[in-house]
This record gives C-alpha cells, structure tokens and sequence, in this order.
C-alpha cells in the first residue's frame, strides 16, 4: 500500500526468496526488505506496471521450485509467485 511520505508515495515490502527440491529440501529463506518510493504522478502512470526485483538463491542440480513471496508491511498482505525448474 502506498502511502503519502511528502510529495511522494512510499510503500515498503518484504520480498523473500527460496529454492524447493523435489524431497522438500529448502535453501535458506532470503528475505529482503524494499523500499520503494515514486512521484505520486509517476505511479497513476505505471500502477499497471510489474515491480522487477532481482534476488539470489543458491540451489542443486536437479528439479526445483523457486518462490517468491512479497509482503505488504503496512497490510500484511502476502503475494505469492513460484515457477519449476529442472537445474542441470
């Protein structure tokens, strides 16, 4: 959630990355907390806009899922993204 900070708007997010092998096995969680902070006219134009944030997990050879949580600190509110790899 954005909210006023100024003559900008400020939301801040915990986007938390991890690795999953086919046996349940799990990386370490790598959390990291973002800031983000737009001119007010800026983010009526790019609200449509996807958030790209890049992140580093370590992971085996094999089969793996990668997930990718972001947190709204203001609401609590949780998005979720995961994708199936196979690491060679």
């Amino acid at each position: 959630m954005f909210l006023d900070d100024g003559t900008k708007k400020k939301a801040v997010v915990d986007v938390t990355l991890a690795a999953v092998e086919d046996n349940g096995a799990r990386s370490d969680l790598v959390p990291d907390r973002q800031t983000i902070l737009v001119d007010a006219a800026t983010l009526a134009k790019t609200a449509d806009e996807p958030f790209v944030y890049t992140g580093e997990v370590k992971a085996r050879k094999g089969n793996m899922r990668f997930v990718a949580t972001v947190r709204d600190v203001t609401t609590n509110r949780i998005g979720v993204g995961s994708a199936s790899v196979r690491i060679e």
